[in-house]
């Protein structure tokens, strides 16, 4: 048994080592032998490439603000367990996550001593389900990756998202856009409603089929439900219209760029949905949608001279990023540090940089999947990179004359260690 967070945390951390196991098996094993959770909680599932963090910070502003008990699981995060479950967003604390995960180890034990061990994903993820179950009115869970695989698929939601469709974790998914979207997919339960964001082409075709089959509604963006009007003049204000079967509502959100704006219309769409069964009052939700933001999200975390993080990590991410940076900062002189995880598509990520920056600076961090900063600069075309340690950089702009802007991007992990620099505990 462990006797404080310190102990969990590393328990869990040794375990990553395990790193990704196919099946549900140890999930549902452990849900069992608790009681099953699963079956009790009232929970939202939210899948897709990019978007799933943003679109259930939207969700969990809205039902909060309109009066709910709101909990959400979303991985991964730099402080661990704790972090990854909150209620009302506050996370667990050291005493709750200890006895939860003390209620776990028998059952952990087992696993382990027939050569099945679960891995720490597993274990949060259980450990998610049970607490969620027990504290929170509605709950909104968002897959680690894939979907039909991934832990969190073990229960019946309310409803599903799948944000959108793109390249990542194709070592697991697959290699092509169809196969990525057939895992997505897995979420889609028996005549479940599901929420569709901007997806196209053999991904739309695969989600779609695999809804009909299921006899699960589907509300897709831009059929269904839409987006009119969007005014963004600053980057912490978005004005759009939701227009949703003749029923329109004008809205604001805090988070920058139009990738922002269609999360949130699927939060919108999502809550609209429920409330029936969680009744609230719109002007309540609208207001929680405003002030509804989420760390290293085109985040400024410094001024004079100016510093902006943002958490795209794939492709896709990256193209939002870009549009957002040219949007807001079409005339300023701009610098970028990046750093990445190796086992992302770097190679279609990196290219993409080039001339949007006055100079690149290539990093890495201290984490197994990190990937060198030789590696980050083989796959950038341009001549205006360096490698340089990221601290050295920060320090180099913060004693600038704050002519440029430094963004920051590539790895949540690393957007997180960045956020730590100038967040001191």
């Amino acid at each position: 048994m462990f006797s404080n967070y310190q102990e969990v945390n590393t328990f869990l951390e040794g375990r990553k080592q395990l790193g990704v196991k196919p099946g549900l098996g140890r999930v549902r094993f452990l849900l069992e032998r608790l009681g099953h959770p699963e079956r009790t909680i009232q929970a939202i599932h939210v899948a897709g490439t990019n978007g799933k963090g943003s679109t259930v910070t939207y969700i969990k502003g809205m039902l909060m603000n309109g009066g709910w008990k709101v909990g959400t699981y979303t991985t991964p995060h730099i402080a661990g367990l704790k972090a990854e479950i909150e209620i009302d967003g506050s996370s667990m604390t050291d005493t709750q996550s200890v006895e939860l995960v003390n209620r776990m180890l028998p059952f952990i034990e087992m696993l382990d001593e027939s050569g099945n061990p679960p891995t720490a994903f597993e274990i949060h993820t259980v450990a998610a389900f049970c607490f969620l179950g027990e504290h929170a009115e509605i709950s909104v869970i968002e897959t680690g990756m894939g979907g039909t695989e991934d832990a969190t698929n073990c229960f019946t939601p309310l409803l599903s998202i799948i944000t959108n469709v793109g390249l990542d974790h194709q070592r697991m998914l697959g290699e092509t856009i169809a196969a990525i979207a057939g895992h997505k997919a897995g979420i889609i339960k028996q005549r479940v409603p599901l929420v569709l964001g901007d997806v196209s082409g053999e991904a739309a075709t695969v989600i779609l089929n695999k809804a009909k089959e299921f006899h699960a509604p589907v509300y897709q963006i831009s059929k269904d439900f839409s987006i009119k009007k969007v005014a963004a003049e600053h980057p912490d204000q978005t004005v759009f219209t939701f227009e949703s079967n003749g029923w329109s509502q004008e809205a604001v959100i805090s988070m920058a760029g139009s990738h922002q704006v269609k999360n949130a219309a699927l939060a919108l769409m999502a809550v609209k949905l429920l409330k029936g069964r969680f009744p609230f009052e719109w002007p309540k939700a609208l207001k929680g949608l405003q002030h509804a933001v989420t760390s290293g999200r085109f985040e400024k975390i410094h001024d004079h001279p100016a510093i902006i993080v943002d958490a795209a990590h794939n492709p896709e991410g990256m193209a939002a990023f870009l549009q957002t940076v040219n949007h807001f900062y079409p005339d300023k002189k701009k610098q970028l540090l990046f750093a990445a995880f190796k086992d992302k598509p770097l190679q279609k990520m990196l290219p993409q940089l080039e001339d949007e920056f006055q100079s690149v600076h290539f990093t890495t961090f201290l984490h197994e999947r990190a990937a060198s900063a030789e590696v980050l600069q083989s796959h950038y075309p341009a001549k205006n990179s360096k490698i340089v340690e990221w601290e050295k950089v920060i320090r180099r702009h913060l004693d600038s004359s704050g002519e440029s802007i430094l963004f920051i991007t590539g790895s949540l992990y690393f957007i997180e260690l960045v956020r730590k620099f100038f967040v001191k505990p």
